[in-house]
């Protein structure tokens, strides 16, 4: 009897022992009442699963401990970044606004004046609507660049020609170039009976009116050509000029919020520094 007796405390070592090995460190084995040499056996198993639980237990505090580090740290980089992109956005607008806002204002006053020829009027006026649209170009760039921030951008997919929407892009954008002494080409790869396509078109032209915006801008001489290939079942956009290119340490930015090639308040080129990035984010 004693035997048998023995023989089951030990069993229940043996499967105390194995539910500690399988992660179960909450065993414990009961005690008899004889105080015996396998009550001292038990007291030392309940001890071992004790000490392993409490060391599970600081391990996982400390592994909660370094991912909560890791996220303040990702936390603090993201305010860094956001008050990095408040001051950018301060910095930027204030130069930006500035000079059509100068423009509508001292343009509007001398309008005023009585004495002025009608070629003067017609020179004022003309110069108070490119003012005015400069401001509007920046004015939609900044609710473009909040919508895609705060995440309310929407897709809106429909049936359109994309030839036909190359073709009037090509016409919106040759005067100006032909203003400024540079070839603009477009090239259509589809059919007429191919050209139907399923896009959110309106940023389609959004991002391919920026782009070919900055192709202008930087563009002094020589051509610019934009269209389409057919790459399997998707069409890729292009759009390529002559102009003097883009530096390799200034590709790694130019598609960030405020980043120009040239960030200085001096710099050569008006534009916000929203472009690119709304463009990419389109994307």
């Amino acid at each position: 009897m004693e035997e048998n007796i023995s023989s089951e405390r030990l069993n229940k070592f043996i499967d105390a022992i194995m539910k500690v090995d399988r992660g179960d460190y909450s065993v414990q084995i009961e005690l008899s009442e004889e105080s015996d040499h396998l009550d001292a056996l038990a007291m030392g198993i309940n001890m071992m699963a004790d000490d392993i639980r409490i060391s599970h237990e600081t391990r996982l505090g400390n592994e909660r401990i370094n991912l909560l580090n890791v996220q303040l740290l990702k936390a603090k980089e993201i305010a860094k970044g956001s008050d990095r992109l408040k001051s950018a956005f301060l910095a930027n607008m204030s130069h930006e606004i500035r000079t059509p806002m100068n423009g509508i204002l001292g343009f509007a006053g001398l309008l005023k004046e009585p004495m002025l020829s009608g070629e003067e009027r017609q020179e004022f006026i003309n110069l108070l609507e490119k003012s005015s649209a400069r401001m509007l170009n920046i004015i939609n760039d900044i609710i473009s660049f909040s919508q895609v921030e705060m995440g309310q951008m929407e897709i809106s997919i429909s049936e359109t020609n994309v030839n036909e929407q190359i073709e009037n892009i090509y016409t919106f954008f040759k005067p100006k170039a032909e203003r400024k002494g540079i070839q603009i080409f477009f090239k259509n790869s589809l059919s007429a009976k191919e050209a139907i396509i399923k896009t959110d078109w309106e940023k389609v032209f959004i991002i391919l009116k920026k782009l070919i915006k900055n192709a202008i801008k930087f563009t002094h001489a020589g051509a610019i050509e934009f269209g389409y290939e057919k790459k399997g079942k998707f069409l890729e956009f292009y759009v390529k000029d002559t102009s003097v290119g883009i530096r390799q340490e200034q590709k790694e930015f130019i598609f960030e919020a405020f980043r120009q090639g040239d960030d200085s308040q001096t710099r050569k080129f008006e534009g916000s520094g929203l472009g690119l990035s709304i463009a990419k984010a389109y994307v």
